[in-house]
């Protein structure tokens, strides 16, 4: 397993910076929600789809050795808690966009939006290379 997890921070390391500044920044973004599982429902939600990520993508490396499909994940739990986001804090009469928690759920927004597009997009990539396309 430790083997596993070396191929797959060797493929990482050799992603452009942008990238790799990408990854952190999603990742800081995501545990920002520490601060607000005591309050916020959505906090808690975000926390569990960014936890549950992880054991789901070693699998998915296992099977397919590419780093591209660690998106898979994202696009699995990211893509309904973003839905859930818009269905339930921007609605809701109480939510206040300049708070912290407010801010917070705008970078959240914004930071699984775009990690949707390239998930998608290295997703669609890898199964055109498999098949050819």
């Amino acid at each position: 397993m430790v083997e596993l997890f070396d191929q797959a921070a060797a493929q990482i390391l050799l992603l452009p910076d942008a990238v790799q500044i990408w990854m952190r920044w999603l990742n800081i973004v995501f545990l920002l929600g520490v601060f607000f599982v005591r309050t916020h429902k959505t906090a808690r939600w975000a926390l569990v789809a960014y936890v549950i990520s992880f054991p789901l993508a070693a699998p998915i490396f296992y099977f397919t050795r590419d780093v591209s499909m660690l998106g898979v994940p994202h696009l699995l739990f990211w893509a309904p808690l973003l839905l859930y986001i818009f269905s339930v804090e921007y609605r809701n009469a109480a939510f206040r966009l300049l708070s912290l928690y407010g801010v917070w759920i705008v970078l959240l927004s914004l930071t699984i939006t775009i990690s949707i597009v390239f998930d998608a997009k290295a997703v669609y990539d890898y199964v055109a290379r498999m098949h050819g396309l």
